[in-house]
This record gives C-alpha cells, structure tokens and sequence, in this order.
C-alpha cells in the first residue's frame, strides 16, 4: 500500500513539473514565499476587526477629518476631549482621510490604507537593494531577502496590524535614505543637489508624520560618506549640510504659507514632547535601555536565520563568501538604523513598535551579510531544474493557502470582540454627536470610547446631570434616574435619563 501511495505521489509531481515546464512558468520562488508570508503574518490579522488603542485613536482622527469635522492642523477627536488633537503632528491624519474620502468609511478603508503603506515600503526597500547593487541579477535575484527579514520581525507585522502611525513614517524615512544612496553614487553635483533636496522633503514629511523622531535620516550621507572612505568625508558634509539647509527652508515655507501650522506644530512640542522630557507623565519603561533589549529581542528571528546560514557555510567549507560581504554597506545601513533608533531611548516613553521606523536598515544591513551565501545557494538550486521547479511550486502553494487563509479571516475580530458586538448594539440607539457618559468603570476604557467615535462619532465623559446617556459595566446600577434599555449586550449596559 505505501509502495502504491509513493508511486502516486512520485507521478503527481512529475505531471505537476510537467504543466509548469508546458505554462512556460518562470517565477523566482523566493518572492512567492516572501509575500506568503506577508499574507500570512501580516494580511490576515489587517483584514480582522479590533485594533490597539492607538492606531483606532488615529483612525478617528482621520475618520473625523474626512468628515469636515476639524482642519488639518487643527484635527479633532471628540466633542467632549481633545476638540484639538494636538498629541502628535497631523500628516497621517491628512493622508487617512484623504482615503476616508476617495473610498467611503468602510473599516476596511483604513485596513487598505495601511496595506498600501506597507506596498510602498517594500518597493522602496527594494528600491534600495537594487541601487546598492550595480549588477541587474544580483539585484533581481535577491531583492526579496531585505524584504523578508522586514516582515518576519515581529513588532513589524504586529505595528502594521494595528495602524500605529510608524507605518507612514516609516515610508518617508525610507524613501529618504533611498535619495541618500542615490546621492552618495551620484557623480554629478547638480544631481546630488537634486537628490539631496528630495531627502530633505522626505525627512520634512516624517517628521509632519509623527515628530521630531522621524528626522535621522538627514545624517544618512554622513554615515554613507564616512564608511567609504576619508576622501568622501567632506563631500558628505556638504551635502548634509545642504540637506539641512532645504529642510529648514521647506519648514520655513510651510510655516509662511498655511495658517495655524506654526502654533500647531509648537503645542505639540509643549504639550506632548516637553512634557515626555521634562514631567516623564508618558513614561512607559523604568529604563532609559529597555528599547535596546526590545530592539536585539526583534531581531532574533533574522539573527537566528543568519547563525543557521553560518554554520551551514561552514559545514560545506563556504566560509570563504564572506569576503564577498558588502561590509561598507552592513556598517552604513547598522549605523541608520542605530541613528534611528537610540535618540528614542533618551526618555523613559519607549514602546516596541517606536522602533519601526529604524527597522527596515536593519533588516537590509542584514541581509547583506548573507547576500552572497544566499546568491550561491540560488545559483546551484537553479543548476538543478527539476529542484528548483519543486520551490516554485511550493511558492505557489504557499501564495495560495495565504490567500485563502486571510480571506478566512474576514468579518473576524483579533480583539475586543464582545466590546464590539454590544458597540454594534449600541450604536443604533444612541444619537451621532451624543455625548454619552461613562461609568468610573469605563472612563478610561479607550477601546470603548474609540469605536463609539469611530463608527458614529458618540463622544464619552464622565457622567453629569447632562448625560442623557450612559454606558456602564455589566451588572453596574447607576442612580434611579436612569433606566435601563434592555439589550443582548455582553460587557456594557446602556441606560437612557427617564
């Protein structure tokens, strides 16, 4: 029986390779697994419903924005708290509700914009691999190496499951330090400029994005310039020196032409950045290190995949393709990352998903080291035709299981789901624009109070003689002047003012 079954199997496959060689299909299987794994870790929990505090804070904001409701320096939360959201700068906001406003206000309108930011991200880390790389296969063959240590890294999947604004930011200072690479190999000087003007720009839009945090990569063409050699030192000074130049120039033009930017950029500084310097009221960690542990804790998936291909390199006497590492490259894009990441442990407000935007260098300095080990894998896999047409059907396989995986997470929560199904009870019942009281129990469940704004603007306060509605913990009586509107709920009760 298993002499049958193996038979079987053993002509299954030979017809499959078959097909494949009569299609005529070439793909290289690396990048089908690559964006499997994007459908896996990444697709699947985005198309679910429920989302971490933050990222559903700034969806509302977004989602309020597109609905007239605040201006784009002024944007607004709620009727009753933060009328003006001054806790962060507002471009994620303004780029959202441009997608609120093209698309409707589906939930899956913000689960698309995230997916088009990730999209972006991964073509400009590509982007980047192939300007590094003078030779055309070198760099089709391996583009997908960067791409795939980005996405394994698991506060990245997590961050972009979860909409925090990292994943806008992140696509800037991307794009800014492509521009930088393409300025570094530039031999034109005009070009350079030009080049230097677009990482400029860049770095003006991550900082709109989330801060003052989003600026390191305008020292990108320092480190670029200082790890090539002393001869380009001083070039690379000059650059960055006009670099910083343009940036200043286009705030100063911001500022000049629209009305508010000024004051609403310096109450984020007071409100939000001074205060995590000075008060600590935003601390989240005890140590001024805890992001440096988090930062190696991430990359150990990537870390342990490069040991692996060590001791593999070693086993076959391949230790010899390390002279082949681009090490300026490793120690450039090690020191951007570096440069992105350890000025946000100079105060005690460190979350994991801040290092986001300092990750992508990492993963390319990464894989960089085992470029050339991976190359020469792929180079004898291809020698063997009938194996590497095994991968791609793997590949092929595992695209499509990715599909239909996310597809089966659809109209799924990944969180919150009986605080979601009695918001969906809710919500009928209580008027758009209401502000409606919480009990003690709930006035600091964000949760709540985001998906209230989100789905029908219900604005929530603690409760006063003017709530005429008000939402409590199961089984929590309020006084007898309200009753209770009998609902199939199972985490809150509304009552309404008899």
């Amino acid at each position: 029986m298993q002499r049958y079954a193996f038979d079987f199997l053993h002509g299954l496959d030979i017809e499959i390779i078959h097909l494949y060689k009569f299609m005529k299909i070439n793909i290289n299987p690396f990048y089908g697994i690559t964006f499997s794994v994007i459908l896996f870790l990444i697709v699947s929990q985005l198309i679910q419903e429920g989302m971490f505090m933050d990222g559903s804070l700034y969806v509302c904001v977004s989602h309020n924005l597109s609905q007239g409701l605040g201006t784009f320096w002024e944007p607004n939360y709620s009727r009753a708290g933060m009328v003006i959201f001054r806790e962060q700068p507002p471009l994620y906001f303004g780029l959202m509700a441009l997608f609120f406003k093209v698309f409707g206000s589906s939930l899956y309108v913000e689960r698309f914009f995230c997916f088009v930011m990730l999209c972006v991200e991964v073509f400009l880390i590509q982007q980047i691999w192939k300007a590094l790389h003078t030779q055309k296969e070198d760099s089709k063959t391996l583009a997908w190496l960067p791409i795939f240590f980005y996405v394994i890294i698991p506060v990245v999947f997590w961050a972009y499951a979860n909409l925090v604004e990292e994943t806008v930011m992140v696509v800037f200072a991307t794009a800014a330090v492509l521009f930088t690479v393409k300025s570094h190999y530039e031999p034109n000087l005009n070009k350079q400029i030009g080049w230097m003007i677009l990482v400029a720009l860049s770095v003006v839009l991550s900082t709109l994005t989330k801060g003052i945090q989003g600026s390191f990569p305008i020292v990108a063409i320092i480190i670029f310039s200082y790890f090539e050699g002393k001869q380009k030192i001083w070039r690379g000074i000059k650059l960055f020196m006009f670099g910083l130049l343009a940036f200043t120039m286009l705030y100063g033009f911001i500022f000049v032409m629209f009305d508010n930017s000024l004051s609403s950029l310096q109450l984020y500084l007071e409100n939000r950045l001074s205060k995590a310097f000075v008060t600590g009221v935003h601390d989240t960690t005890g140590s001024h290190f805890y992001l440096l542990y988090r930062l190696f804790s991430e990359l150990l998936p990537v870390i342990g995949i490069i040991v692996l291909v060590s001791v593999l390199a070693k086993k076959y006497n391949l230790i010899q393709e390390f002279k082949k590492v681009n090490k300026t490259g490793v120690l450039s894009f090690f020191m951007i990352g570096l440069s992105g990441a350890l000025p946000l442990m100079l105060t005690k407000e460190q979350r994991g998903f801040y290092l986001v935007t300092a990750l992508p260098f990492f993963a390319i300095a990464l894989a960089l080291i085992i470029a050339p080990f991976v190359r020469l894998f792929i180079q004898r896999l291809q020698a063997k035709q009938r194996i590497y047409l095994r991968w791609q059907i793997v590949s092929v396989a595992l695209l499509v299981s990715g599909f239909i995986f996310a597809s089966f997470q659809y109209n799924q929560t990944k969180r919150d789901n009986d605080l979601l199904h009695d918001v969906y009870i809710v919500l009928p019942i209580i008027p758009i624009g209401e502000i409606a009281g919480l009990s003690n129990a709930l006035i600091k469940n964000w949760g709540l109070q985001n998906y209230l704004i989100r789905y029908k603007y219900i604005s929530s306060d603690y409760i006063t003689e003017r709530s005429r509605y008000i939402i409590t913990l199961k089984g929590e009586e309020p006084d007898g002047s309200y009753k209770k509107i009998v609902l199939d709920t199972r985490y809150i009760d509304l009552y309404i003012k008899q």
